[in-house]
């Protein structure tokens, strides 16, 4: 652009002298004047169709792709132990720097190559209208050399524009390593955080779904082969249990729904998913807890039926020995005198006895042996030794006569 104050003033010239210099006299129009281009006009209209949509394209990739990075190291920051992200890393890169010089050089070069082209459609024009070789020669020396010198330029510019475009592909290669190694780091922080999560997730599972290592805990779920057992019919209540003060029908009757509540929870515990230790012991619980109940549900019934026996036989004694009393007109008897403060003694339903009463102790009808208290025990009615006449002691069968308050 050097020399674009001198193109001017040559085309000037050539516009005002040139008639006289180059065309006869014969054929000039006095009123008419040769059309002179202006390039700084014909530069300004070409400024307004310039190619700037590239610029832009180019500028917004990249500015993403800088955004982009530094969220991304800003999010890692953040979301995991500290890391340094330095955005002097881009500015290392110069990228504004080299896309202003980018465009200047594109719109210097544009400039040139429309010059250029001016310069050379002058050069045609002129030298259509010049007569003679000698008129041609002189516009072709004019011409050649600014042609000349105006394509340099054009080539000094294309030059430039190549090694701004290396350049860019330099920085383009060296904010994509940026990028991958920010992306390495990224993976990096995100595998060590998933190990840490995974390590958290076991260390969970363990806690709540354990290893037994215990050698008792071992034992117990050894053993027996577990099979799926029913739930253990219970016997029905026997009238028994209440008459002997052992459990009444409604204790009886809450223990069983206690058993189908035990076995509704057992069952929803087997429902989940649970894994190592769990799924056995809970299986094994069940087992046991049927076993133990079925067992138990056995022997409280062989109990019952073994009283019922034993209560007929009670019965056979108490009628025989309440027809003896009957028959022998006595109140009652020393059963079992072996521990002389807890004697078993048998007394007659027609003498009502109470705690603190005073019984006499006979052998035969007149032969004295000694005095007793009565008491009630657990086991019914029974006698401590009061006073004992000298040299006798008590005696199965001997006859109490009772004292009456």
């Amino acid at each position: 652009m050097a020399n674009d104050k001198q193109i001017k003033k040559e085309l000037e010239n050539l516009a005002e002298g040139g008639k006289s210099r180059f065309l006869p006299d014969e054929i000039r129009d006095p009123e008419s004047k040769p059309p002179v281009y202006s390039l700084g006009e014909e530069f300004a209209k070409s400024r307004k169709n310039r190619g700037w949509l590239i610029y832009g394209l180019v500028g917004l990739f990249l500015a993403v792709l800088v955004g982009g990075t530094v969220a991304l190291t800003e999010y890692i920051q953040r979301t995991h132990e500290i890391i340094t992200v330095d955005i002097k890393d881009f500015e290392d890169i110069n990228l504004t720097e080299l896309l202003d010089r980018s465009r200047i050089h594109q719109e210097k070069l544009k400039t040139a190559k429309q010059e250029l082209d001016l310069l050379r459609e002058e050069y045609q024009r002129r030298l259509g209208m010049a007569t003679g070789n000698a008129q041609r020669a002189k516009v072709t020396e004019m011409y050649q050399k600014r042609i000349q010198q105006k394509q340099q330029e054009v080539e000094r510019y294309n030059r430039q524009i190549k090694e701004h475009d290396a350049k860019l592909q330099d920085v383009e290669k060296k904010a994509e390593g940026i990028v991958n190694n920010y992306q390495r780091l990224h993976k990096f922080q995100m595998d060590k955080q998933r190990d840490f999560y995974e390590a958290r997730i076991r260390e969970l599972i363990l806690k709540y779904n354990p290893y037994f290592t215990s050698i008792k805990v071992h034992n117990a779920l050894r053993g027996e082969a577990d099979r799926e057992l029913k739930v253990p019919e219970l016997k029905e209540y026997q009238a028994l249990l209440a008459r002997e003060q052992i459990q009444s029908r409604a204790d009886y009757q809450g223990l069983v729904k206690k058993i189908e509540h035990y076995f509704v929870l057992q069952d929803q515990m087997k429902k989940i998913p649970y894994i190592n230790s769990v799924p056995g012991t809970i299986n094994r619980m069940g087992f046991l807890s049927r076993t133990i109940i079925g067992s138990y549900n056995d022997i409280w019934y062989s109990m019952y039926q073994s009283m019922e026996r034993k209560n007929a036989q009670i019965a056979h004694y108490e009628y025989a020995l309440d027809y003896l009393l009957q028959s022998k007109h006595d109140a009652g008897y020393i059963i079992d005198p072996r521990n002389r403060n807890y004697m078993r003694v048998y007394v007659s339903r027609r003498f009502p006895v109470k705690t603190g009463d005073v019984g006499f102790v006979f052998r035969a009808d007149d032969i004295s042996v000694g005095k007793i208290q009565f008491f009630y025990a657990a086991y019914g009615l029974m006698a401590k030794v009061v006073s004992l006449d000298a040299g006798k002691q008590m005696e199965p069968f001997d006859k109490i006569l009772i004292k009456v308050r």
